[in-house]
This record gives structure tokens, C-alpha cells and sequence, in this order.
């Protein structure tokens, strides 16, 4: 969940363009080169993410029945 969170922030910060302030965070004017760098990090933190989440699932589907995970 945490990659989700940062790759999104990456992508957001990459439309803004910079010269967003948010309490004492500031964003500095990017350039756009750095931009598309942000993009692609984001993106690539949301695919780590997304793969990361689908690996852990099937575990937790397969746990042994009366387990707190299992449904009847």
C-alpha cells in the first residue's frame, strides 16, 4: 500500500509541475526532464506495488481452515 501512496505522489507532483507549498513542503519549479523521470518512478512504484500485493495474496488464501483468514 505504502508503493501505491508514493508513486501517486510522484505522479501528482509530476502534473503539478512544482511550485506546489503544502504546509512547510515545498516543491521547487521542475524541470521537464524531471517530470518525466517523476512519472516513471511513480509508475514504476505503483507496478512494484501491485505486483508486490499479488504475491502476498494467494498466501493468505491458502491458509489452513480455522484461521482467522478462513470463511466458512
Amino acid at each position: 500500500m505504502t508503493l501505491h501512496i508514493v508513486g501517486a505522489l510522484c505522479v501528482a507532483i509530476a502534473i503539478v509541475g512544482g511550485g506546489l507549498k503544502i504546509n512547510e513542503v515545498e516543491v521547487p519549479r521542475l524541470s521537464r526532464r524531471r517530470m518525466i523521470a517523476l512519472v516513471f518512478a511513480g509508475l514504476f512504484f505503483i507496478g512494484v506495488g501491485v505486483i508486490v500485493d499479488q504475491t502476498t495474496s494467494p498466501t493468505a488464501a491458502t491458509a489452513a481452515p480455522g484461521s482467522p483468514t478462513h470463511t466458512p
